[in-house]
C-alpha cells in the first residue's frame, strides 16, 4: 500500500517542475493531461463494519459461524444456553394458567353480593341492625377487591412467560445485515455480556476512500468519470461512483477524503488502489495511464524527494 504523506511531495515537485520525466517516460505538463498520468492513493474498505451484541447475556452453547463466512441478514450467528429461560417460562406459564384461586375469589364475591342484597330488604323492614348490614357490604367489597388482586396476579404472570418467552427467542443472535464474519467471533462456552460477540463486515458495495490533495480537489470533482486500478497494474480499469467528500481536511498530508463506493465480488477490502482519470481514448488508453502512474510511484525518479 503506498503512502498517503508520498502523493502532496510528488505534486509539489509537479508543480516547481514544467518538464519532468516519471518511469524515464519523458512529457510536458503544460501541455500533456496530467490529470490522468497524476495517481492519487486510495484505500478499499467496508461499507460498514458492524458490531453484533447481545440484547441478553448468558453462555454461548453454540457457534453457527467461523471467521470468513459469508451470511445473509436473519442468519443465526450465536446461541446461548436457555436452560435457565426456559425454566422460568415453566413457570410463568404456570402461574399465569393457575385459576383456582381467582375461581374462589369470585365466587367468594358474588355470593356476598347475593348476602347484602338479602341484607338490604331485610334492612329496609327493621329485621336486622344496621351494623350487620354495614359488616355485610365492607365483606362484599373486600371480596371485590381479592377478585382484582388475583387477577392482576395473572396478569403479571402472563408478562412474565412472555418476558421469558423473548429471553428465549433473544438468545439466537441473528445477523442484522449480509456481510462477512471478522475474526474476533466469540467460542462456546464464553460469556456474553455488554462486549458484541462477532463483527460482520459489509463488502458489497465496498467504499472506496481517495486522498486527494487540497489544493487538486476542485479539478479532480470536476471530472466526469473516476476509475480505479485495483491490483496489478495490468489490471482492467474500474469504474467507481462518488460517495460524498469528507468536510474537513487532513492538516497533517494535506489532503481531503474523497469517497467512492464498488460493486465488485472479486475485489477485497486492502487490495492495492490508485485512482486515475478517464482520459480521452478509452478504456486502453487509460489502463495505459494508470500503468504509468503507478510505476511512477513506485519507481519515482533519482532527484524525486
Amino acid at each position: 500500500m503506498f503512502m498517503r504523506s508520498y502523493f502532496p511531495a510528488c505534486l509539489a515537485v509537479a508543480v516547481l517542475a514544467p518538464n519532468i520525466a516519471w518511469a524515464g517516460v519523458p512529457f510536458d505538463l503544460a501541455t500533456s493531461d496530467t490529470a490522468a498520468l497524476s495517481a492519487i492513493n486510495c484505500t478499499i474498505k467496508p461499507l460498514h463494519v458492524v458490531e453484533v451484541s447481545s440484547p441478553v447475556r448468558g453462555i454461548a452453547a453454540k457457534v453457527f459461524v467461523r471467521p470468513g463466512s459469508q451470511v445473509k441478514e436473519g442468519d443465526p450467528l450465536i446461541q446461548l444456553d436457555t436452560e435457565m429461560a426456559e425454566a422460568d417460562l415453566r413457570l410463568a406459564t404456570g402461574k399465569a394458567q393457575a385459576d383456582a384461586t381467582l375461581k374462589a375469589a369470585i365466587i367468594n364475591r358474588d355470593g356476598l353480593a347475593q348476602k347484602v342484597a338479602r341484607m338490604a330488604k331485610a334492612a329496609a323492614q327493621n329485621a336486622v341492625s344496621t351494623g350487620d348490614y354495614e359488616a355485610a357490604v365492607l365483606e362484599q367489597t373486600l371480596a371485590g377487591n381479592a377478585v382484582l388482586r388475583e387477577t392482576q396476579q395473572r396478569d403479571l404472570a402472563a408478562l412474565e412467560q412472555a418476558r421469558a418467552q423473548m429471553l428465549i427467542d433473544k438468545s439466537t443472535i441473528r445477523s442484522p445485515v449480509a456481510g462477512r464474519v471478522g475474526e474476533d467471533v466469540i467460542d462456546p462456552g464464553e460469556a456474553v455480556d455488554n462486549n458484541h460477540v462477532a463483527t460482520i463486515y459489509v463488502n458489497q458495495p465496498l467504499r472506496i476512500e481517495a486522498y486527494v490533495p487540497a489544493p487538486a480537489l476542485h479539478g479532480f470533482l470536476a471530472r466526469k468519470s473516476v476509475s480505479a486500478q485495483i491490483g496489478e497494474a495490468d489490471g482492467a480499469p474500474i469504474p467507481l461512483t462518488m460517495d460524498y467528500v469528507s468536510p474537513v481536511a487532513d492538516l497533517a498530508s494535506n489532503t481531503v477524503s474523497v469517497f467512492f463506493t464498488l460493486n465488485q465480488a472479486s475485489v477485497l477490502p486492502g487490495s492495492k488502489c490508485l485512482i486515475f482519470n478517464s482520459p480521452p481514448g478509452g478504456d486502453a488508453a487509460a489502463q495505459t495511464s494508470a500503468g504509468l502512474a503507478r510505476r511512477a510511484v513506485e519507481n519515482p525518479p533519482a532527484d524525486m524527494p
